[in-house]
């Protein structure tokens, strides 16, 4: 302990302490390791035999002497060994001094390899300083890397060791700082923190393995204060397959993977073998994803990993020291292969229209599947075959205009969703070719005598919504017009020609043909008005404006009529 802070005339012994929890006899082999320069030594004791439910000290001191080590200053460990399950043996080992004012308890560890382990505080302020000692107790050389953390997140520093087997090193912090070597990055250890936190992984990162043991101390040499600090076993909570379930389309491939969760809350994906619980829905090589969808149904895939560590917590019982061994789960992912649409022709159809559909795809069977089209239009399955389904869609009156997403279910699984667009007269276009306007030279105004005017005839085509507008190709639209009341009225027009008679009513079987048209030529747009005529001869006026309203199926639309003496707009066209 020279160097360390403590008195010169302190000085250390090491104590062991066995008690048998067990009702058998219980023989415990006790191996002293300790460093000779850079070389490891290591020294088997007597066997030391303990009664049923006995508790035995043994005299470490005793042997040291004998072997030579009676001025020996530096660290030794202990490898306790005996046939039994953990908590069978309660060790309590540690070192103290003479006056028994000084004493480091040193919590036993489970032999066994591990992950990365952590540290969970050190300190260095108000008087106390931090050791920390590591040992290899294995056959093979471990290049490890503790890594201490600053307790005010402004940094930390990396401390490379290299330990042979049956090697050992003590790091004193307070020396550390004070020596002021810098790690890889440069950084020297700063006291100015005070705490902290410590990692100690293999150099290979927190998901190699290691066979170490480690032991922390914070202690205070003026107050003879000291406090263990247990240590945390690194590894995963829980391993799983990600996405659960996987969604796959019909021969299509996914990639799920096996993951977790490692204790400092970042995710790690495994590698493993493989293999799916049926191989007729879903199948995957031995070597992992891709995972493809051969069949519609539910299968599950299975990976087997080897070699997880455990997310174990704190470690500080000396009944139960040792880390859980890592273990070899077995996650295992639902997948679901669904059927797939590749096209909908026609893809739309008008509100109030029952529209013939073909649905293409694959994964659809032979019977048994249902086709889903949302709220307000009413689907009729027709026909199947694995490739294609004829149905019919009745679109309500109030169907949503716009998208409806258009699914098939087969065996539980449903497909990708397909848009059939829900069409609402919004709009009529004359079609151009078929607008022509006739001037007459007079015409009778009934009893308000000779007039002058003109007729306007044409074919409208119905269009939706959309934008730009899209025709509604759909025959049997039931189509009538209604007037309202003309302003201003510059021609003295009393009454409007409508599709229907009486005026203002309908419908009246009047309806659109099969690319969705309509003619405005029965007879078409017409005014007689003998503002029209005057001195004998026809001359010019107007205009008289009105609202027309055209009723296409469940939908008005609203236009401006402006009529002249020599020629009608719609819409001001």
């Amino acid at each position: 302990m020279a160097g360390m802070g403590f008195p010169l005339s302190v000085s250390f012994r090491p104590y062991l302490v066995l008690r048998n929890a067990t009702g058998r006899a219980l023989p415990v082999a006790i191996r002293l390791n300790w460093m000779e320069g850079e070389a490891p030594r290591t020294l088997p004791l007597p066997t030391q035999v303990l009664a049923p439910a006995a508790t035995r000290r043994v005299h470490l001191g005793q042997f040291m002497d004998r072997a030579g080590l009676g001025d020996f200053d530096g660290s030794v460990n202990l490898l306790l060994s005996f046939n039994g399950r953990a908590g069978e043996l309660v060790p309590a080992a540690g070192s103290m001094d003479e006056t028994h004012n000084y004493v480091f308890e040193v919590p036993p560890q489970g032999a066994a390899p591990t992950s990365g382990r952590e540290a969970i505080t050190w300190q260095l302020r108000a008087g106390f300083d931090t050791m920390l000692t590591l040992w290899n107790w294995g056959e093979k050389a471990e290049d490890i890397v503790a890594t201490f953390y600053y307790g005010d997140g402004t940094g930390k520093y990396e401390l490379p060791e290299h330990l042979a087997a049956g090697a050992s090193a003590t790091i004193d912090l307070m020396q550390l700082a004070e020596s002021g070597q810098p790690d890889a990055s440069g950084q020297t250890f700063s006291m100015s923190p005070g705490y902290g936190s410590a990692t100690i992984e293999t150099a290979d990162g927190k998901h190699g393995w290691m066979d170490l043991a480690e032991a922390a101390g914070v202690y205070n040499p003026v107050t003879a204060t000291c406090g263990v600090v247990c240590v945390t076993c690194c590894g995963y909570g829980s391993v799983g397959i990600d996405p659960n379930p996987l969604i796959l389309r019909l021969q299509a491939d996914g990639y799920p993977v096996a993951d977790g969760e490692y204790s400092d809350g970042t995710m790690t994906d495994f590698s493993g073998t493989w293999s799916s619980s049926d191989t007729r829905i879903a199948t995957v090589a031995a070597g992992g994803p891709p995972v493809q969808g051969v069949a519609v149904g539910q299968a599950d895939v299975t990976a087997y990993l080897t070699n997880v560590p455990v997310n174990a917590g704190q470690i500080c019982a000396a009944t139960d020291p040792s880390c859980p061994p890592p273990y070899n789960p077995e996650p295992t992912g639902g997948v679901a292969v669904t059927p797939v649409i590749t096209s909908i022709s026609p893809a739309r159809g008008p509100v109030s229209g029952t529209v013939t559909v073909t649905i293409d795809g694959s994964g659809f069977g032979t019977g048994g599947e249902t086709v889903s089209a949302g709220s307000g239009i009413a689907v009729t399955v027709n026909s199947t075959s694995n490739t294609q389904i004829q149905a019919s869609f009745q679109i309500s009156s109030t169907a949503a205009g716009g998208n409806a997403g258009v699914t098939v279910t087969v065996s539980g699984q449903v497909s990708n969703s397909a848009n059939f667009y829900v069409q609402i007269p919004s709009r009529l276009s004359i079609i151009a070719g078929t607008d022509s306007t006739t001037s007459e030279t007079t015409c009778s105004a009934g009893s308000f005598g000779t007039g002058c005017g003109v007729t306007r005839s044409f074919v409208y085509q119905v269009e939706d919504q959309e934008s730009p507008p899209q025709p509604i190709d759909y025959p049997g639209l039931q189509v009538w017009d209604s007037f309202g009341t003309p302003s201003p009225n510059g021609l003295d027009v009393t009454s409007f020609n409508t599709t229907c008679t009486p005026a203002n009513t309908g419908p009246c079987n009047v309806t659109t043909n099969a690319q969705g048209e309509f003619g405005e030529n029965a007879p078409g747009l017409s005014v007689c008005s003998t503002v029209c005529y005057a001195g004998g001869s026809c001359t010019t006026g107007g205009p008289t404006t009105v609202a027309q309203t055209y009723h296409v199926g469940p939908s008005s639309i609203v236009q401006t009529i402006s009529y002249f003496c020599q020629n009608i707009t719609v819409n001001g066209q």
